[in-house]
């Protein structure tokens, strides 16, 4: 099992350095707070940089907590679920591989952990406003021939 904690510091969500150069998380947050908020950063981390957790079970696994602790957590400190919060990083890894040149949507849809391209174009259509389909044709639309 990884340690969550090994990866505090990789990315966005990384130590900063505050006035006196006392250690201060992203938003201001310092080394002092609960070990419970730290734990979500790394685990925040950790979805921002490993796109194969795609179940909020595997995230729950990576430190030992249950999915519903997992949920408590999430809840208490983001707002949102980490279903939702996977999820949003999904839509934008689609939305980045469409802008990117990816025609094939079935393969896309697979690859990003949805179980078909009925699913994923529900999904993209509540997240993004659009069908995967429509925002291609409009991607490729503004697109300049080379």
């Amino acid at each position: 099992m990884p340690d969550v904690g090994a990866h505090r510091g990789a990315g966005p969500i990384g130590l900063l350095h505050g006035r006196g150069n006392q250690p201060v998380l992203v938003d201001g947050v310092t080394e002092l707070e609960p070990p419970a908020y730290l734990d979500l950063l790394g685990r925040l981390s950790f979805m921002l940089h490993d796109r194969t957790l795609i179940r909020v079970e595997d995230v729950a696994d990576l430190g030992g907590l249950t999915v519903r602790s997992l949920q408590r957590l999430f809840a208490s400190y983001v707002g949102r679920n980490p279903k939702a919060v996977l999820a949003r990083y999904r839509l934008q890894d689609a939305v980045a591989a469409i802008d990117a040149g990816e025609v094939d949507l079935a393969r896309l849809a697979v690859s990003l952990g949805w179980f078909d391209q009925a699913h994923f174009s529900r999904d993209f259509r509540a997240g993004v406003g659009t069908t995967p389909s429509a925002y291609l044709q409009r991607h490729r639309a503004s697109v300049p021939d080379v």
